[in-house]
C-alpha cells in the first residue's frame, strides 16, 4: 500500500491516503451506462422525408447503364429510411411506456474476447431458450481437379449452411457475421482432406448459456413492456462467460430501434424460491 504527500498551506508535509480505486464496469455496465434517454427531433424528420423523396426521384430517373451509380443511390436511400424510422417510432414508444425507457446502442455486440478475435463478448438470449448458439454446417465436398500453368492442382468445394440461434433483428445478426465468417475458415481447415470420394459434413459452432435465474421484478416489467404493444421483440443481451449474479440487460425492439428495458443482476434459484415462499414484512 503506499500513501501520498502534499504540502500544506503552512508548509508542512502531510500523508494522505491513496485514492480507492474506482470499480471497472463490465461489458453489459458500460453498454447500459451509455443509453440515452429519447428525445423526439422534428426538424431532422422533415428534413429526411424531403431528402428520401428527392433520392427516390433520382432512382426513378436512372438508367440501365447507370447500375453502379444507381446502387449508391439506392444504398443512401436506404440509410435515410431507416433513420425516418427510427425518429417516428421514438414519440410512438413515449407515449406507449410513458418515457419509461432509454435508447440502447448494440455496437458492444461486436466485442470480441482477447483470446480469441473470433469469439463474442456478448451474447443475445430469446426469452424462451437458454441457448445462443452460432453454427456453420459446412460440407466438403469432392474433389475437383485441373491445372495451371502446366501444373495439376486439386481442390475442394464447400457447402455451407449458416444459422443464429434465437432469431434477432437483421441490424442485430449482421454484427455476429465475422463470427460466422471465422467458423467456416476454421471448418476448411478442419474437415478431412484424406478421402477423394467422399463427401464430409460437421458443425463448427459458438455457444452460450443463460445461467442463473431472473427476478420477479424483472418478469413484471417484461410484462409491461409486452403489454405497451409498442415491441416487436424483447430479449436478453448478457455476457458469454456467464457467473452467479451477473448482470444481463433486458432489451425491446420496436422495429427501429432498440430500448433499455431494464439492467437487472440474476438470482439463484434458491434465493427466487427464498422470494417467493417467504412473507416479507
Amino acid at each position: 500500500m503506499f500513501s501520498l504527500l502534499r504540502r500544506n498551506k503552512s508548509g508542512s508535509v502531510v500523508e494522505e491516503a491513496p485514492p480507492k480505486p474506482s470499480k471497472s464496469l463490465s461489458p453489459v455496465e458500460k453498454m447500459a451506462d451509455a443509453a440515452r434517454k429519447p428525445v423526439p427531433q422534428p426538424s431532422e424528420l422533415a428534413e429526411l422525408k424531403g431528402r428520401e423523396v428527392t433520392l427516390r426521384n433520382i432512382i426513378g430517373t436512372m438508367l440501365g447503364v447507370e447500375a453502379g451509380a444507381k446502387a449508391e443511390v439506392e444504398q443512401k436511400h436506404a440509410v435515410v429510411e431507416k433513420r425516418i424510422a427510427q425518429l417516428e417510432m421514438i414519440p410512438k414508444v413515449i407515449e406507449a411506456t410513458g418515457g419509461a425507457y432509454k435508447i440502447l446502442d448494440m455496437e458492444p455486440l461486436k466485442l470480441r474476447s482477447w483470446e480469441n478475435p473470433a469469439l463474442p463478448v456478448l451474447a443475445v438470449f430469446s426469452l424462451d431458450d437458454q441457448t445462443f448458439r452460432l453454427n456453420v454446417n459446412l460440407t466438403a465436398l469432392n474433389y475437383r481437379h485441373g491445372s495451371q500453368d502446366g501444373r495439376r492442382l486439386m481442390w475442394r468445394d464447400y457447402k455451407q449452411e449458416r444459422t443464429i440461434k434465437p432469431s434477432m433483428p437483421e441490424d442485430i445478426s449482421v454484427m455476429f457475421h465475422d463470427v460466422l465468417d471465422a467458423l467456416y475458415e476454421q471448418g476448411t481447415k478442419e474437415l478431412p482432406w484424406f478421402d477423394s470420394v467422399k463427401s464430409h459434413s460437421d458443425d463448427f459452432h459458438v455457444t452460450a448459456t443463460f445461467k442463473g435465474a431472473i427476478p420477479a421484478d424483472v418478469k413484471e416489467e417484461i410484462e409491461k413492456a409486452k403489454q405497451s404493444g409498442v415491441f416487436k421483440q424483447i430479449f436478453l443481451v448478457a455476457e458469454t462467460e456467464m457467473k452467479q449474479g451477473s448482470d444481463p440487460l433486458v432489451v425491446g425492439w420496436d422495429g427501429a430501434n432498440h430500448w433499455l428495458i431494464k439492467p437487472f443482476a440474476t438470482t439463484s434459484v434458491e434465493q427466487m424460491m427464498a422470494d417467493k415462499f417467504t412473507t416479507k414484512p
